[in-house]
């Protein structure tokens, strides 16, 4: 019976209505029921309304766009002043004569103050009405503004696209039915930092602006040579664009679509300053898509490698003109991909003070060459890696051996399919930053893989916790390398920014965080990479353009310590001035002594490995050597070997915490095979032997 239906409904809005009245009181009701009320379609919410309807935050509405907004209310479908602009128009009056009514309304309640300050500034004068009655409703869709704005918005897409799906998967409701993150009123705890995602944002905001900028000066002087040097790129993206689609839906013809594409118009571009702007200009769609293309980007990554929560997200440099997540999406690697070359040769015995020839050398049918092109010395596997000599890579992984590189990667976290190529020791492979963030945490967590994790609780829209991570959860993290390797690992990549080729994280950007990490450069500079972490944060950012076509021309700007690492810097200088993380910023990595002292060799030599272990034999020289930090071992070899002293070709030695050390465009002849050295004594009996002999 409809009648006794109707009874029912109301029966139990009557019980619903006195169970919330205990828990919340009319203010945070009115709050509730305003933040979750339908208007039509899935836009729930005041503030999903006016994004949709007005492209406009709820506090920037003018009174009658505000008035048409609750006038919808009633019925809206009947009242969308999208659909129904004419009736859309009388209800916002009438509210409006409401709004005129309570010129002179006094609200007076400490429960309702917020709603009683609303109230008053929502009130208009008769002069205010009169005008505002003639005003055309002017509301227009704007599909998926809602996201665009606020904290976290690549962050918040991951949530709705990927992460959430997957956790609401597997759980229903009381009736059966599966949980709508739009409509159910679930709210979602996440591991996201606000703090720490406002550090990220300006960090990324401030080099990618530098970057851009120095990008589009590099480019001016050359004329005949264009960044993303075929045209054909250009032709692509243009066939690719919605006006493309739309005029040959149309029935254009390729040669009208062309024309078309060369008449300059009116629009709103992406731009820099010191943030993202939206820039007025005139130009031609052919343009547009010219400047789009050469629009550098990015991905950033923070997270608690001792437990995989992801504190900071940024996919790109701005969600409303650049919707691809730059963190999930796959690009070469470069040399970030080392350390895991490295990992399987120290899982694998092979010594971190093991040296190799830095010479040009060929396996197989392959060839590679270093990035600078110049060779000499020898090389320990920490000082092949600190320095990210690309050689001695190849050198590694032809030791170790394809397969026991790939596991490792997959052990590490790596989820791509890798070919099985000599050349994926140089990361000649795609990789995203994501699976780049796993491999790293797993090194800095003593071997132990903690997968990222995003969301740690749901409520439903009543409390009710529907989704706990912490309970589902419970399990040790897995260890998938031994604590020696991937302590050794660590030690290692402590190199690469004390000595190497990230050096500059330190002095520039935070001189007493103690870091470990890799910088990546991929073939003509088209990308660049860097993962570093410290005891607790592993951070991780790749930079390039929307092709490896778009690139600098130099390794001035294109390397990874240029093009990538300043964001990773800039994000942690900003950690280490920030009261609630100066502490975090100021964590030291744990000693093992034995394996510090397994480690304690030279990073690279001017001359033979034979002759430098000819010297450390004498336990005296060793220990004298090992205090002074190697000091003095040139001289010494020298004067141990005097005669051979003639083959090698040293130009400068330069001194320092790794022993002697050769300058990066040091030549060195490759020495003949000779005996180990006697010791000075033995060398002092033959002379004597000799003399009596010649004598007699």
């Amino acid at each position: 019976m409809p009648g006794f239906s109707i009874f029912i409904n109301k029966v139990r809005e009557n019980i619903i209505s006195s169970k919330l009245e205990k828990i919340y009181n009319k203010e945070e009701l009115l709050t509730m029921y305003l933040n979750t009320v339908p208007f039509g379609g899935n836009r729930f919410g005041i503030q999903e309304a006016s994004r949709y309807f007005y492209n406009k935050r709820p506090n920037q509405l003018t009174p009658d766009q505000a008035a048409t907004l609750i006038g919808m209310l009633k019925a809206t479908t009947a009242l969308d002043p999208t659909r129904n602009p004419k009736n859309s128009e009388k209800r916002r009056n009438l509210v409006l004569s409401q709004m005129l009514k309570n010129k002179d309304f006094r609200f007076e309640s400490e429960e309702m103050a917020t709603i009683a300050k609303m109230i008053n500034i929502g009130t208009i004068t008769e002069e205010q009405y009169n005008q505002l009655i003639k005003k055309p409703v002017g509301a227009s869709p704007h599909e998926d503004i809602g996201n665009n704005e606020g904290l976290g918005t690549y962050f918040r897409e991951y949530l709705r696209t990927k992460e959430l799906p997957k956790i609401l998967k597997d759980i229903l409701k009381e009736d059966g039915t599966p949980y709508n993150i739009y409509t159910d009123g679930l709210k979602i705890y996440t591991t996201l930092d606000s703090r720490m995602q406002k550090h990220a944002d300006d960090a990324v905001f401030k080099h990618m602006s530098y970057i851009q900028n120095e990008f589009y000066k590099h480019w001016k002087g050359y004329k005949e040579e264009k960044p993303w040097g075929d045209d054909k790129w250009i032709t692509e993206q243009v066939k690719r664009s919605d006006r493309y689609k739309m005029l040959e839906a149309a029935g254009y013809s390729e040669k009208q679509i062309d024309s078309v594409f060369k008449v300059p118009a009116p629009m709103t571009v992406f731009s820099w300053k010191e943030k993202p702007i939206q820039k007025d200009t005139m130009m031609t769609p052919l343009d547009s898509v010219r400047y789009y293309f050469t629009m550098l980007n990015t991905g950033f990554m923070a997270m608690d490698h001792t437990n995989g929560y992801i504190k900071a997200w940024v996919g790109g440099t701005d969600f409303m003109y650049f919707k691809y997540d730059h963190i999930l999406g796959k690009r070469q690697v470069g040399s970030t991909f080392k350390p895991i070359v490295y990992a399987a040769a120290v899982a694998d015995g092979i010594s971190p003070c093991k040296y190799f020839h830095n010479k040009e050398i060929t396996i197989e049918d392959w060839s590679p060459k270093n990035s600078d092109n110049k060779y000499g010395g020898y090389y320990s596997m920490t000082g092949g890696l600190a320095y990210s000599e690309n050689v001695i890579a190849a050198q590694v992984i032809e030791k170790v051996g394809i397969q026991k590189t790939i596991d490792m990667a997959a052990k590490l976290g790596v989820t791509a399919t890798l070919p099985r190529e000599f050349g994926i020791s140089l990361g000649a492979v795609e990789v995203s930053l994501y699976d780049m963030m796993k491999v790293y945490s797993t090194l800095a967590n003593y071997g132990y893989k903690a997968e990222p994790v995003a969301v740690l609780r749901v409520e439903d829209r009543y409390g009710n916790v529907i989704y706990d991570y912490e309970k589902i959860n419970r399990e040790t993290p897995k260890q998938v390398v031994d604590s020696t390797t991937a302590y050794t690992m660590t030690r290692m990549m402590q190199h690469v920014i004390i000595y190497g080729t990230a050096n500059t994280l330190k002095s520039q950007y935070c001189k007493h965080c103690d870091f470990a990490g890799k910088t990546g450069t991929t073939q003509n500079h088209s990308d660049g990479w860097f993962v570093g972490y410290n005891p607790t944060l592993v951070t991780g950012v790749w930079v390039g353009g929307p092709s490896p076509a778009v690139r600098f021309r130099s390794m001035n700007y294109g390397r990874g310590a240029a093009l990538a690492m300043p964001i990773v810097g800039n994000f942690w200088y900003k950690l280490s001035l920030d009261p609630k993380f100066a502490k975090l910023t100021q964590q030291e990595f744990k000693r093992n002594e034995n394996i510090i002292s397994e480690m304690n060799c030279p990073l690279r030599l001017g001359f033979s490995p034979d002759k430098y272990f000819a010297v450390m034999q004498d336990s005296t020289l060793k220990d004298s050597m090992m205090r002074t930090g190697f000091r003095g071992l040139r001289s010494l070899v020298e004067e141990m070997f005097p005669e051979e002293a003639a083959e090698e070709e040293i130009l400068e030695n330069t001194e320092g915490e790794g022993g002697d050390i050769i300058i990066e465009n040091e030549k060195v002849v490759e020495p003949k095979k000779v005996e180990l050295a006697k010791p000075a004594e033995t060398k002092v009996q033959e002379k004597k032997k000799n003399e009596e002999v010649k004598k007699t």
